[in-house]
C-alpha cells in the first residue's frame, strides 16, 4: 500500500487514525485469503524516529507484519518493533506445546499474567 499516496488522493492529513480503516481492513483480507501479513507502508520523514517508532508499533498492533523502510537508519527501530521479545517468544512456545499435548483434543491456551503474556498484544490478547 502507498501510504503517502493514498493520505494524498483521500486529501487526509498524517497520523494513524487518517488510515486506519484501509490499514485494518488490509489486514483482515489478508488473513481471509490464507496470505501473509500485510507489510505497511513507509514513514517518509527520515529526521523523525520518534514518529517512526509510532506508526511501527501501531501497525504492528494492528497485525502488520513489518514496515517498508526508505533508508537504512530506521531499520533499527524497525527491527526493534517487530521482532518478538523473549517473553512473546516463551508464551508462544507454551501455546505450541500444550496443542501438542493436546494431542488434536480442544485445549485451553496457558495460564497467561502480566509476565507471560506478549507485550506488545492487541486488547484481549490475553485474556484467559
Amino acid at each position: 500500500m502507498g501510504g503517502v499516496d493514498l493520505q494524498r488522493d483521500l486529501n487526509a492529513g498524517n497520523g494513524n487514525q487518517h488510515t486506519l480503516y484501509v490499514r485494518s481492513h488490509l489486514v483482515v483480507v489478508s488473513r481471509a485469503a490464507g496470505i501473509e501479513p500485510p507489510v505497511d507502508a513507509v514513514w517518509p520523514y527520515l529526521g523523525d524516529e520518534a514518529g517512526l517508532r509510532e506508526q511501527a508499533e501501531f501497525a504492528r498492533l494492528l497485525g502488520f507484519s513489518g514496515k517498508s523502510a526508505i533508508h537504512p537508519r530506521q531499520l533499527p527501530v524497525l527491527h526493534e518493533v517487530f521482532t518478538p521479545s523473549r517473553r512473546e517468544l516463551a508464551w508462544a512456545r507454551q501455546v505450541v506445546d500444550a496443542f501438542d499435548a493436546a494431542g488434536g483434543e480442544a485445549l485451553r491456551l496457558p495460564t497467561v499474567s502480566s509476565s507471560t503474556c506478549p507485550s506488545r498484544s492487541g486488547p484481549g490478547a490475553c485474556s484467559s
